[in-house]
């Protein structure tokens, strides 16, 4: 089993929880407890947010790891036009106050990666396309609302491993992993997953 290591606290949030933290501290000095315990509540609900715990990443070479702590609202068969082939769509619903890190749901080669803006819309596409050694297409789409931007962790043409991170998100999103037709389904609607925990989905090789 491999060990995801990374600080306890995502880097995303070390500049706010530093401002709030000295904020917090100044007026600790000046007031005393009665007059910081707000802000301290405060601390300690972004440190919360912030959050990024290790995971143990399974031993699975063929397995598709959920890329976030999150709800399993859909799984169906559709044609994706991008991939110009019919894929099963998994949709997740990410937990609103759960690990906001997006890991990598495969071992395999970042074929490419963009950003999208819909601006009828008001949502980010931010999407992943990994390419597995055994020549199976994962494409990893997160939908979040404008209000922040992603952040992505990883180029094109890179390496990355199953379960390893590779983006941010500092609200709640929603996310499809399209995996091959002949994929079998490890999870159901409904179904509560872990970030590069849970197997959501096998790939299929004769």
């Amino acid at each position: 089993m491999a060990v995801y290591r990374h600080p306890l606290i995502a880097r995303e949030g070390w500049l706010l929880i530093g401002f709030v933290l000295i904020a917090t501290l100044t007026v600790h000095y000046h007031y005393g407890w009665s007059g910081s315990s707000a802000l301290w509540l405060v601390q300690l609900f972004i440190l919360y947010i912030f959050r990024d715990p290790g995971r143990k990443i399974p031993a699975v070479p063929l397995g598709i790891l959920s890329p976030a702590d999150a709800t399993v609202i859909s799984v169906d068969h559709i044609h994706d036009d991008y991939l110009d082939c019919d894929v099963q769509r998994i949709s997740l619903k990410m937990d609103m106050l759960g690990v906001r890190s997006l890991r990598s749901p495969t071992e395999g080669k970042i074929i490419e990666h963009w950003f999208k803006r819909e601006d009828h819309q008001n949502f980010y596409h931010y999407s992943l396309l990994i390419r597995t050694d055994e020549k199976d297409d994962v494409l990893l789409e997160m939908i979040v609302p404008r209000i922040l931007s992603p952040v992505c962790d990883i180029q094109s043409g890179e390496r990355v491993g199953q379960g390893a991170r590779c983006g941010f998100t500092y609200i709640g999103a929603t996310i499809n992993i399209l995996v091959p037709a002949n994929s079998r389904i490890e999870i159901k609607q409904g179904d509560k997953v872990k970030a590069g925990t849970d197997i959501i989905a096998t790939l299929v090789h004769k």
